[in-house]
């Protein structure tokens, strides 16, 4: 029975949240009522130990918070575990309205009531078929709590438990004010609702809120209307010289950003701004700022690298535009760095969209740029400190000149992930009255036969073994492009290819962008110029694998380019080596 109970208040509980209603609408309805449930006598035995059937009956009439039920009951009662009886009750019951007196303004769905009745309770029953009936009257009073669920306009669903009084018998002897607790679960039909007039609203008209876009462009139609006044003693062709179309969009537009600067300066919260990414294919340095979008400077990379760590950046003289969505945009700014005392101007006065810069994938952090442009300084000083003792050994002249370089890019790897890339670039040049000394002699191609390229192999060895070594990890990817050169002289006859590179049938290369097979063979020797220029790309890449160790823990793919010049002359047989290490940060 406690289960029972137990669900059908949860149930209850489950439709509270179901609907409210305007308090003023409802007035009072009137209701009757079938329930079902236990009677439990009290006294002498524990609560539960006396439980008996019970259905009631009632009439009410609900107004509010007050409402009147007549309430009948009754069918079985114990007053012992072995002897039960029949009882009638009738009671005048008062309900208040617990829910409303706390809740005047809203009409629940749940509402708790507190039951207060007074009756007459009738029992009656006989011990044996044989004897007659025996009877008592007694008077009830009633105390108790009532929740009542609205199911809908009419229906109602209730779950009440009272505390009563009454006569009971004994084996025929009469005990008066015997107690017992009744608990009901019932359905009530409701009828006769009565509502309270709606209260007439009276609305005020409200005038349309403009919006700051609005405001902008009002102010900015007064301030150009008074702008295209004539002004005494403007003749007319002053006037129209000044208002004309060109003029007259210019000033709106300078007009606009007045107006929509000092609007920004007064609803914005004050502006950080610091340095963002850097975008080395659009040469743009992203600007970030708290109160609006991205905005970008105009920037070479060297520059960017320099701004890593940049503090306190101030924004000065910014101009703003105000979109009808009541949005600013910065069109124009100094960004002023305290530290180096240098000003970089954004200027997009003529309101270009910043979306395909913004949406453009191209971007690199400025630590990675600030590292590798600090490696590319050490690669400088190894070269400068490497060319000098060669210089005063008497290896090389003072007529070839070494060059090293370094970038890095955004690329993509086989699964689409965005890697940022690393590029390494060495190559030299040597005057041409130098050359026979320091490069390759006329149809040479063995590597150490060029001391400007050994010296330039040696640079990037001692590189990599210090500043460069973390880029050279086990198993990391590395792409080697070797560029071999030739020039115009012709090959008269086959030049001698002992083949201490190795042979080559069909090796694809690249000649100006484009791919093509190119072979190399001890028996056909080198006779192009194509050839010649590709002997000296694999000299370089086995002066690689011989002397670089660290670089065979990595993959290695090499590429080879060569060029082969119109012309004739010792500058055009060079080496160039790029490396490209892959997703390297």
């Amino acid at each position: 029975m406690k289960k029972k109970v137990f669900i059908a208040t949860i149930l209850m509980a489950m439709a509270a949240n179901a609907m409210a209603q305007d308090a003023s609408q409802l007035q009072s309805y009137h209701f009757i009522e079938a329930q079902g449930g236990v009677r439990s006598t009290f006294g002498d035995y524990k609560l539960f130990k006396l439980t008996s059937p019970t259905v009631a009956l009632s009439y009410g009439y609900m107004s509010q918070p007050i409402g009147f039920r007549l309430h009948f009951s009754g069918w079985k009662a114990k007053s012992s575990p072995s002897y039960d009886f029949n009882y009638v009750n009738t009671n005048a019951d008062m309900l208040l309205n617990v829910t409303h007196i706390f809740s005047r303004n809203t009409v629940r769905p749940l509402n708790l009531y507190l039951i207060g009745g007074l009756g007459m309770t009738y029992t009656f029953d006989r011990e044996t078929p044989e004897d007659k009936w025996k009877h008592n009257a007694s008077l009830n009073l009633r105390v108790g709590l009532r929740a009542d669920q609205t199911l809908s306009e009419r229906i109602g669903l209730s779950l009440e438990v009272s505390a009563n009084n009454m006569a009971s018998h004994s084996k025929g002897t009469c005990y008066q004010d015997e107690k017992g607790l009744v608990a009901l679960l019932g359905i009530n039909y409701r009828f006769g609702h009565k509502y309270n007039a709606p209260a007439t609203k009276i609305v005020e008209a409200v005038q349309p809120t403009l919006t700051n876009y609005q405001m902008m462009t009002n102010t900015l139609k007064e301030q150009l209307d008074t702008w295209l006044q004539q002004m005494p003693n403007e003749t007319l062709e002053e006037y129209q010289l000044r208002t004309s179309d060109e003029a007259r969009a210019a000033q709106a537009r300078q007009l606009e950003y007045e107006i929509s600067t000092k609007m920004a300066t007064n609803m914005l919260q004050p502006t950080e701004i610091s340095f963002g990414d850097y975008n080395p294919v659009l040469k743009k340095l992203a600007v970030h700022a708290t109160s609006m979008p991205d905005f970008f400077l105009d920037m070479d990379e060297k520059e960017a690298a320099s701004l890593y760590g940049a503090s306190n950046l101030q924004l000065r003289n910014p101009k703003y535009t105000l979109h009808p969505d009541d949005s600013f945009e910065l069109v124009y700014a100094e960004v002023y760095n305290p530290a180096t005392g240098k000003s970089y101007t954004f200027d997009n006065l003529q309101k270009m969209s910043l979306n395909e810069i913004r949406n453009d994938t191209n971007y690199l952090p400025l630590n990675v740029l600030s590292e590798t442009q600090m490696k590319e300084t050490n690669l400088a000083a190894i070269m400068d400190n490497m060319v000098n003792l060669a210089k005063d050994d008497k290896v090389i002249t003072d007529h070839t000149h070494i060059s090293v370089n370094s970038n890095v890019e955004p690329a993509k790897d086989a699964a689409g992930h965005s890697i940022i890339n690393y590029n390494v670039g060495l190559t030299y040049e040597v005057e041409e009255q130098f050359s026979a000394r320091d490069d390759f002699k006329p149809g040479h191609y063995v590597t150490t036969e060029s001391k400007a390229a050994v010296l330039m192999l040696q640079i990037m060895k001692k590189a990599f073994e210090q500043d460069f070594s973390q880029y050279l990890a086990e198993g990391k990817q590395v792409i080697v492009k070797i560029t071999g050169t030739a020039d115009a002289s012709p090959i008269v006859r086959p030049i001698v290819y002992n083949a201490q590179y190795g042979e080559y049938h069909d090796q694809t290369v690249y000649k100006n962008g484009q791919p093509m097979k190119l072979s190399l063979t001890r028996e056909e020797g080198i006779a192009t110029n194509e050839q010649l220029a590709f002997a000296r790309a694999l000299g370089v890449k086995d002066w690689i694998e011989k002397e670089i160790t660290a670089i065979k823990k990595m993959q290695r793919d090499y590429n080879y380019l060569i060029e082969v010049s119109t012309q004739k002359g010792s500058k055009f047989r060079r080496i160039h080596v790029q490396y490209t290490f892959i997703d390297a940060f």
